[in-house]
């Protein structure tokens, strides 16, 4: 019985490395799968100011091309997916959620599929504080969403999707030759 001690507890020890090794891999795999985060794309933000004499508030038409990219492996879904407006010097002007050309409800949320683009055609109307329209002429907008466990992200646009990158001075040089 002395002999097979040895062989038992060898196979008992081989046993649990399998499957603790398997437990840490499959935990592993879960993680790294699910890193990565949703870019924000929006090369252009178009606002034209509508002046309202009669109403509380003035109004924008805002209009762009919306482009969500899920660099995760795995799909996700985002939620109230929102455009806030501030004047130059970060005065807040007006934030509202984002509404598809030809809709008459905001986006309540988009399901992203794993490591693919999403796009909608945004155009809505949404109300900025009277006589504002110096303001809306330079204003910086920026677009923010919620995950489902409730992390809210916020990206400044418009932007290329290239933001944050190592060659920043490249990529200004050509958002520069973009813009003009």
């Amino acid at each position: 019985m002395q002999a097979s001690d040895p062989v038992i507890t060898l196979l008992v020890s081989i046993l649990a490395g399998l499957l603790s090794g398997g437990v840490g891999g499959a935990f592993a795999s879960y993680f790294l799968r699910r890193r990565g985060s949703v870019r924000c794309i929006v090369p252009k933000v178009n606002v034209n100011y509508v002046p309202r004499p009669e109403d509380e508030y003035d109004a924008v038409d805002v209009s762009f091309t919306l482009r969500l990219y899920n660099e995760r492996e795995v799909g996700t879904s985002v939620g109230n997916i929102a455009l806030s407006l501030q004047s130059q010097t970060g005065v807040h002007l007006s934030t509202a959620t984002l509404q598809e050309q030809g809709a008459n409800e905001p986006i309540m949320f988009l399901d992203l599929p794993a490591q693919a683009s999403v796009w909608r055609k945004i155009a809505y109307r949404m109300n900025v504080p009277k006589n504002s329209q110096a303001e809306i002429l330079q204003v910086k907008s920026a677009i923010r969403w919620r995950y489902p466990d409730g992390k809210l992200e916020r990206q400044i646009v418009p932007t290329l999707g290239f933001e944050g990158s190592r060659d920043e001075p490249f990529l200004s040089r050509v958002k520069a030759a973009i813009y003009q």
